[in-house]
């Protein structure tokens, strides 16, 4: 019987803290384009607040956690050729992605993506959807 720990051991940890935390500094790029957009122009602000108001705000907090999830592994195929990427891999860029989430939250400065359940659900959609080619054990 094989050994779980091991496998998780034998994960290439940095490239994925690496390419999660790309996907996360690409979000925060955006952030910034947005909150420079509504400080610059009423109707970005406008929009931002209509968009980011209950109820819309769940859905878009999912999508921006499906887009980051995606991105990643769009980030790992492209940038991390010598990976050989299947579900472990994939399941610990989730993780990646939740440690980085949870350290970008931090900051104290507000984020499009907050580590909650519905980011977290995000995520895991984004990466396995993206990654629906790599479902291999």
């Amino acid at each position: 019987m094989s050994n779980p720990l091991r496998r998780i051991k034998q994960l290439p940890w940095l490239p994925l803290f690496q390419t999660a935390g790309y996907a996360v500094i690409g979000l925060f790029a955006v952030e910034l384009l947005l909150w420079w957009g509504g400080s610059r122009l009423p109707f970005v602000a406008r929009t931002n607040a209509l968009i980011f108001s209950p109820p819309l705000d769940l859905l878009i907090v999912l999508s921006i956690a499906i887009g980051v999830g995606a991105l990643a592994v769009h980030l790992l195929d492209q940038f991390q050729r010598q990976i050989f990427i299947n579900l472990g891999v994939l399941w610990g860029l989730i993780a990646c992605l939740v440690v980085m989430v949870w350290v970008r939250s931090l900051s104290g400065i507000p984020s499009l993506l907050p580590p909650s359940q519905p980011a977290l659900m995000g995520l895991i959609i984004g990466v396995f959807w993206r990654g629906k080619n790599h479902w291999r054990w």
